[in-house]
């Protein structure tokens, strides 16, 4: 279980009100699609949920123990899958994932990695491959073996099938619910795809500031 409590964010420059006293409580085993206009704050929301951008108010609890520090518990609690993939695209497959394990476990198991890739419908002959020669769909699924090998409970995805053709998209979506349903995990994803948000477990509009 992951809840946000009292989250607020306030843009400086603008000092507009972006994210207003967000509570929600999110369950394991079970897809969340966040939505919203454009300029919403969906990306805003995401970030301090994920801990890449520093909330300004409200706290954090998982399984009821309070996050404290967002930033340093972020590595074991969550991971991203970007819908830009943040691949480093002159390294292999294999050093990207192995790389993106390491930073989050301290760990690298060519065998787990193995495991993973197949698990996202990869063979192991993909280890050698640079990333520049796979295609967007190949890349997604490579960032969402990266998320898994980072064996965390929260697995946040920034638009994962914005950039794919539509039936990549319905691949990876199902690959997604898969991964909630089978591995325990939250899945949260923040998408402007109506047929995504129809598909998930729980779907959440963000309007005003408000998650509804």
């Amino acid at each position: 279980m992951y809840r946000i409590e009292n989250i607020s964010f306030t843009y400086p420059k603008t000092n507009k009100k972006i994210l207003d006293n967000i509570s929600y409580t999110f369950e394991k085993n079970k897809v969340y699609a966040i939505k919203g206009l454009s300029g919403a704050g969906k990306s805003t929301l995401m970030s301090v949920i994920s801990g890449l951008e520093e909330k300004q108010e409200g706290v954090l609890f998982f399984d009821d123990q309070l996050i404290n520090n967002i930033d340093k518990d972020r590595k074991k609690l969550i991971s991203v899958i970007f819908q830009s993939y943040n691949l480093i695209e002159s390294y292999s497959v294999e050093d990207n994932l192995k790389i993106g394990m390491y930073l989050s476990t301290g760990d690298i198991s060519i065998d787990k990695i193995i495991d993973v890739l197949e698990k996202v419908g990869l063979s192991s002959d993909y280890l050698k491959r640079g990333i520049y020669n796979l295609s967007g769909g190949e890349q997604q699924r490579i960032g969402i073996a990266r998320a898994l090998l980072c064996d965390t409970p929260i697995i946040i995805a920034d638009e994962p099938t914005g950039n794919l053709d539509e039936k990549t998209q319905k691949v990876i979506f199902k690959l997604l619910k898969q991964i909630a349903y089978e591995e325990d995990k939250i899945i949260i994803i923040v998408t402007h795809s109506s047929k995504i948000a129809e598909q998930s477990d729980v779907s959440l509009n963000l309007i005003e500031g408000k998650l509804e």
